[in-house]
């Protein structure tokens, strides 16, 4: 198992120039942050817990690269053959990737 690293909210897995990044399913969400993005949601003015889909994100210069779920493990047993091959995952699995939150649409 890779060593995987705790950042504020996700979990980050560091490969050569580029990470991958995994949100778990639930996650404290700012509400100014909410109405900033857009959601329509009644805030309370406090940060609460809400339901969101669970993500895996492949980074690399700020581009985001997001598949709805946990593919942390088929990342893990690729990462060392750098980030084409782990764009090659993110590619295969249209069917996952994130309409909403990835930098390229």
């Amino acid at each position: 198992m890779k060593n995987w690293t705790k950042k504020r909210d996700n979990e980050v897995l560091d490969g050569e120039g580029f990470y991958i990044s995994f949100l778990p399913e639930e996650r404290p969400v700012d509400p100014i942050s909410e109405i900033c993005s857009g959601i329509a949601r009644a805030v309370t003015g406090e940060a609460e817990y809400v339901e969101s889909l669970t993500e895996t994100a492949l980074v690399k210069d700020h581009i985001f690269y997001i598949l709805n779920g946990d593919f942390r493990k088929e990342y893990e047993g690729i990462i060392d053959q750098g980030f084409d091959t782990c764009l090659a995952l993110y590619n295969s699995q249209k069917e996952d990737h994130s309409s909403v939150w990835s930098t390229l649409k």
